[in-house]
């Protein structure tokens, strides 16, 4: 994991020829990370906005490059972080994670007091953590994708009247999380800090979100002004139901007699709304829901609490959210099957 210390490049109110025709001209013209800075009327403030933490969710990177095309003066400085270029770059384009070789950029925060010995991710990571904490931001925004299709949400670690009013600025559900992954967002830059989910990568409604709240965050003084969305529902308390390494998984709309566990090829679907007690999930072939993990804050193992095997189909046992389902079989396995929140744990619009 050795390797040279990774060291962004630096833009200031960067031109249209610098910034390219396109997002991917400015990828190409660009050897790694990237902070770009663009003056604001009140140069005292800034604002940080951070994409492509993962080389295959680009909705961030197009939005900022919309806006910074637009040539708009923001009320305060703004700063913007274009990530894992490299891993963008990679072909087929905008399909790569992060590196061979390397950790889940979105992993590696946790260890950027060692970076110099964890290797070049954690080293990209400790070089975006300085980039924010350098100018002491009035807000962090992690723009992503979701792995599947399904509506935007943002996630917090704290919830304050700051974080709710940031988020309503780019969707209308909130999701406040005690995991602790490594992630951007749960590092403690001293202001709001919110990662949000713009939906699939490949959904041009994503690319919208984005735009649409780094436009507004760009234009108000205060969180509260603008025009939000409502938050209709604050849920808390994400669990994970990821799968054990050795299992295998397939995605079908039927039974896979050759996979451990087959999951619906629609599971997507339930990104959407409320899936209701007995819903039907996927198929067991053999073993026993012990190869599912589902852990909740406490460090209980809760998977029967939410799941059961009936003729080896598996289905819900209560109302539930999901949410982050994808049919990415690889995602599903390094990252997790999907994000689940019991209805009980769920607060109105605050």
């Amino acid at each position: 994991m050795s390797g040279h210390i990774v060291t962004p490049t630096f833009l200031q109110d960067p031109s249209r020829r610098e910034l390219g025709e396109t997002p991917l001209d400015f990828l190409h013209s660009v050897t790694g990370p990237v902070v770009i800075d663009v003056s604001g009327r009140d140069t005292s403030r800034t604002r940080v906005v951070s994409t492509l933490i993962h080389g295959n969710e680009p909705s961030g990177l197009f939005a900022a490059h919309r806006w910074l095309l637009e040539g708009i003066t923001p009320v305060t400085n703004m700063r913007f972080i274009i990530a894992s270029v490299e891993a963008a770059l990679m072909e087929p384009l905008l399909t790569t994670r992060f590196l061979y070789g390397e950790r889940d950029l979105n992993r590696c925060f946790g260890r950027i007091e060692n970076a110099q010995h964890e290797g070049r991710d954690a080293q990209r990571a400790l070089s975006i953590a300085e980039a924010i904490r350098a100018i002491s931001p009035d807000c962090v925004v992690d723009l992503h994708n979701t792995s599947g299709s399904g509506p935007a949400f943002a996630l917090a670690t704290v919830n304050s009247q700051h974080n709710r009013s940031l988020a309503s600025l780019f969707c209308r559900r909130l999701i406040l999380t005690d995991l602790r992954l490594g992630s951007l967002m749960e590092t403690d830059f001293g202001c709001p800090t919110i990662t949000v989910e713009c939906g699939g990568a490949d959904d041009a409604e994503s690319h919208e979100t984005a735009y649409l709240g780094i436009q507004e965050l760009a234009q108000i003084d205060r969180f509260r002004e603008g025009h939000h969305h409502t938050l209709v529902d604050v849920l808390r308390h994400p669990l994970r139901v990821e799968v054990e390494e050795q299992v295998s998984l397939s995605y079908h709309f039927e039974r896979d007699p050759v996979a451990d566990i087959s999951l619906r090829a629609d599971i997507e679907h339930c990104n959407t709304g409320i899936t209701s007690a007995g819903t039907p999930l996927g198929w067991l072939n053999r073993g026993s829901l012990d190869q599912l993990k589902l852990v909740d804050e406490a460090g209980n193992h809760v998977v029967n609490r939410l799941l059961r095997v009936s003729g080896g189909q598996i289905f819900t046992v209560q109302d539930v959210r999901i949410f982050m389902a994808t049919t990415r079989a690889d995602i599903a396995k390094s990252d997790c099957l999907f994000y689940v929140v019991p209805l009980d744990v769920i607060d109105g619009a605050a």
